[in-house]
């Protein structure tokens, strides 16, 4: 790469909706650009889309925008909005969203910029290549509930039973019903309307739709929040799947029925102002690796890798973020001396915040057990995420504040007795895996409070927790992670 085009990690704030492509070199991750030019570093580079670009999917470059926005009077001249690039015979091929000013932003268009190099991006001559087709969607603002056309977060997947790509985006119905809507092509630049992927009446929005193809199975995953379920949505959904995150429908082949049969989130937390967002995939080297955005921080959310079991998902650990990682350092958890604080707590060593504590935990009397985390000497003031055993939960929250404590329910802890346990701590960004699976992917801004020192300890309550070769693991990857 071009060290002129690189910038310093320092330039802007890009904190948005990620979204990748691998050339057979290298991985590179697009992203929506600040929004409002009164937050971002540089106001030139305000609604941008981002570039960075990897050799290995951790440590990353930032390139100088792929693409700003247009000239005045453009279709695109506020602000340009998620899409996808896809890198096909040479070329790449960034599909993105646009919004006019005078439109004050109420009408979005699909857009079509290419590059040769993957550095220097130029408008397609005809773009927008689709607008809202009224047959099939809300085509004017006047028409639709919120006062906006919703047309946006393209994403493209070539089908070779058909020799033919196919575009999902976010959108509504004619009657107002949140849909995933379907475009086709032969040749990436002609695009023709097509009646919705799915429909679903449960919802109002599906934002950043995005192909997945596993196995020979098609899968598209997509952001929902609980404020856009529906009446019908929330009488048919339990308690345990309203969740804010990323959800997915799949189907035996881009024609053919496209079920939303496993409702619970991919991944999700029951709040929506730290959720995981925008979760994108990135198929390389024959396996599918899945990020996002975790909203309330600054970073991004790991790679994962994308398990199908049968019809179903899952995000697993992602075993090439060990090429990230240092040397292990024991932790060494002792009985604390005061009777009836309900946890054991360790800490003559303090660490830095970006790392992996992992270890096998056993049950063994306690109704939950966890790990505390960025905690003061005594054990009291700190993070936690912890098992809880009775109600099959994952709970997270401040160890001083039990009235604020956050649970996701996780059914695959039930009538388990040992479980091996990696909680990933970079930056903002807090995961937990169980047993391989992702369970938990939030921010430290969901707890708030006083956070105290970097040191880590164990906790259980209502009986004792074994814990086998807990270690701390540092991890060393891109500053550029911030970006997203």
């Amino acid at each position: 790469m071009n060290s002129q085009l690189l910038l310093k990690s320092s330039m802007f704030t890009c904190t948005n909706d990620p979204w990748f492509c691998h050339d057979g070199k290298y991985v590179h991750a697009f992203l929506q650009g600040a929004r409002n030019p009164r937050n971002a570093g540089h106001e030139r580079y305000s609604g941008s889309i981002a570039h960075l670009v990897s050799s290995d999917s951790l440590r990353w470059s930032e390139l100088m925008p792929a693409l700003l926005p247009g000239d005045a009077g453009t279709a695109d001249d506020a602000d340009l909005f998620s899409g996808s690039t896809l890198f096909h015979n040479g070329r790449f091929y960034l599909f993105y969203t646009g919004r006019n000013k005078d439109e004050e932003g109420r009408i979005e268009r699909i857009m079509l910029a290419t590059s040769t190099d993957g550095i220097h991006f130029l408008r397609h001559g005809k773009s927008p290549v689709l607008i809202s087709d009224g047959r099939y969607y809300e085509a004017l603002p006047q028409d639709s509930p919120d006062g906006t056309v919703n047309w946006r977060d393209p994403d493209v997947i070539y089908c070779p039973d058909d020799k033919m790509f196919y575009m999902v985006f976010c959108a509504r119905t004619a009657d107002h019903q949140g849909a995933i809507g379907l475009a086709s092509s032969e040749d990436l630049f002609e695009w023709k309307a097509l009646p919705p992927l799915f429909v679903n009446p449960r919802s109002n929005m599906m934002e950043c739709p995005h192909w997945m193809r596993i196995e020979g199975r098609y899968f598209v995953c997509y952001s929902q929040a609980t404020g856009w379920l529906t009446a019908k949505g929330r009488r048919e959904s339990p308690p345990a799947e309203i969740e804010d995150g990323i959800y997915y429908i799949s189907g035996d082949s881009v024609n053919g029925v496209w079920s939303d049969e496993y409702r619970r989130a991919l991944i999700g937390i029951p709040h929506w102002e730290y959720k995981p967002y925008a979760g994108a995939p990135l198929a390389m080297n024959g396996e599918t690796l899945f990020s996002c955005h975790v909203s309330g921080s600054g970073s991004y959310s790991p790679f994962k890798k994308v398990l199908r079991c049968g019809n179903k998902l899952k995000l697993m650990w992602n075993p090439r973020l060990e090429q990230a990682c240092g040397q292990p350092v024991p932790v060494f958890p002792v009985l604390n001396d005061h009777e009836g604080t309900g946890y054991r707590f360790s800490l003559s060593n303090t660490f830095g915040r970006n790392g992996i504590i992992s270890g096998k935990l056993c049950k063994g009397s306690a109704q939950r057990a966890g790990i505390l985390f960025r905690a003061d000497e005594w054990g009291w003031k700190g993070l936690f995420v912890a098992l809880n055993f009775q109600q099959a939960t994952v709970e997270f929250g401040i160890q001083s504040d039990p009235t604020a404590i956050r649970t996701r329910a996780w059914p695959a802890i039930e009538g388990k007795k040992e479980f091996v346990f990696r909680l990933l701590l970079l930056d903002e960004v807090i995961e937990l895996f169980i047993d391989d699976q992702l369970a938990l992917s939030t921010c430290t801004a969901a707890f708030a409070g006083d956070f105290g020192h970097e040191r880590v300890g164990v906790m259980d309550s209502g009986g004792s927790a074994d814990w086998m070769d807990i270690v701390f693991t540092p991890l060393a990857m891109s500053d550029a992670r911030k970006f997203w």
